[in-house]
């Protein structure tokens, strides 16, 4: 069928709090069950900078939902103590952009009651 594709949106929040992986298909609904059960927070970040998956770690951890979430800017995430760690992650993602994949970035956090 021709016509435009949206593109990967990540999962979506579904009726009685599941998630609804639609575009992500099979493969994509594996993965984010793996990532949904660690035990790290982990956030998801397109290559615009747009978050496109939270992991239920990091809403329990600090207390932001998923879908408050979902298709804002990485670099602005209520969840930085600081400057400094707001230029850090812009750095990341420059070099994540440049030259493809994905790397771990650990990053100290404010949670949504304001403790760090």
């Amino acid at each position: 069928m021709a016509g435009k594709s949206e593109g990967n949106k990540g999962p979506k929040k579904a009726a009685a709090g599941k998630k609804d992986y639609g575009l992500l298909g099979k493969s994509g609904f594996i993965a984010a069950a793996i990532i949904d059960g660690m035990p790290d927070g982990v956030v998801l970040v397109d290559m615009s900078g747009k978050i496109i998956y939270v992991n239920k770690a990091f809403e329990r951890m600090l207390g932001y939902q998923a879908d408050k979430l979902t298709g804002a800017s990485a670099l602005e995430l209520p969840t930085y103590r600081k400057s400094k760690d707001r230029v850090k992650a812009r750095e990341y993602l420059m070099r994540m952009v440049e030259k493809g994949g994905s790397e771990h970035i650990d990053m100290s956090a404010v949670t949504s009651d304001g403790r760090e």
